[in-house]
């Protein structure tokens, strides 16, 4: 067991209330004579602390405080702290990939391995981790979602682009009622992070976007859907009865559209299932011009990181 006493006996300025805490206990140790003695030691007991120490707390401290010493090193490379970085549910996902992952390999590597987007359910998806936090990241290819009249070569065609994420994304070439759907098991999800859901779309000789605005839904587990609405030609334009959609720009001309946010519940066991919809029929009016690479699921603060358009 980690010793029950506080920052405070290294670090001036420390409260005490918590346990031994890396987090300013590693940058400020080597300042204090005591800290400097645990830092530096590298018995059986001091693996046994960090290791501890290290199971607590998120896999971007883990790998700082690895350098510290030989210690920090040895058990910043354990399975035991691995193990838990891993998400619960990772074994089921693994079975699904598309191309079979080695799992005989130390955990550290196999954690940096899936910060890497692994491609399951015959490429209809890919999923990864936040490589700070070890947070479940998902995109749901345009193939795994409901788009209206998709099997109309007059209306949809299906393309490669070497920007898309997936081996092909749709392109709108003419509709006058737009719907695209889909839905998401949110057992798969961090418990008690708060989630992004956003549609990756692409403008290209673009028509008919002026006239209506896209309407994005988003239906949470156990919550009312919410709606929003943004004008992908003209985004600055104000939108009436609805809330204006957020978006940010991200490479290439590419947009996310973010229809909501939602958090999966941590003690509910329950199966639950997020649902999102974009769609635009008002006035029958009819556009075209529009790639739509897929939907994603990501944690809030890795979306916040861009530059979010509200």
């Amino acid at each position: 067991m980690a010793p029950k006493r506080g920052c405070s006996e290294f670090v001036e300025g420390c409260s005490g209330d918590c346990t031994l805490c890396v987090l300013c206990f590693v940058p400020n140790a080597k300042k204090f004579k005591k800290g400097a003695s645990i830092m530096e030691n590298n018995s059986p007991e001091s693996y046994e602390l960090f290791t501890l120490i290290m199971d607590r707390i998120p896999p971007g401290h883990v790998c700082a405080l690895s350098s510290a010493s030989k210690a920090c090193k040895v058990a910043g490379d354990s399975d035991f702290v691995w193990e838990g970085k891993l998400p619960p549910k990772y074994p089921i996902l693994l079975q699904r990939a598309d191309e079979p992952l080695n799992l005989d390999i130390p955990k550290r590597e196999l954690y940096f391995r899936l910060c890497n987007p692994i491609s399951i359910d015959n490429g209809k998806k890919k999923f990864w981790l936040d490589k700070a936090t070890g947070t479940t990241c998902f995109m749901l290819s345009a193939r795994d979602l409901h788009i209206t009249v998709a099997g109309n070569n007059q209306s949809w065609r299906w393309i490669s682009q070497g920007a898309s994420s997936f081996n092909e994304l749709a392109k709108l070439k003419a509709v006058s009622k737009l719907k695209v759907e889909g839905q998401f098991d949110c057992n798969f999800l961090t418990p008690g992070i708060p989630y992004t859901v956003s549609f990756k779309l692409k403008l290209e000789t673009p028509r008919g976007w002026c006239k209506q605005p896209v309407k994005f839904e988003i239906t949470p587990p156990c919550r009312d859907h919410e709606v929003s609405a943004l004008y992908l030609q003209r985004k600055m334009r104000p939108v009436k009865r609805f809330k204006k959609a957020s978006y940010r720009y991200i490479e290439d001309g590419w947009m996310e559209c973010i229809a909501g946010e939602f958090v999966v519940e941590e003690k509910d066991g329950s199966p639950k299932e997020v649902k999102f919809c974009m769609r635009e029929w008002d006035g029958a009016k009819w556009k075209g011009g529009l790639l739509l690479d897929g939907v994603k699921i990501q944690p809030s603060f890795v979306v916040t990181k861009g530059n979010i358009v509200y």
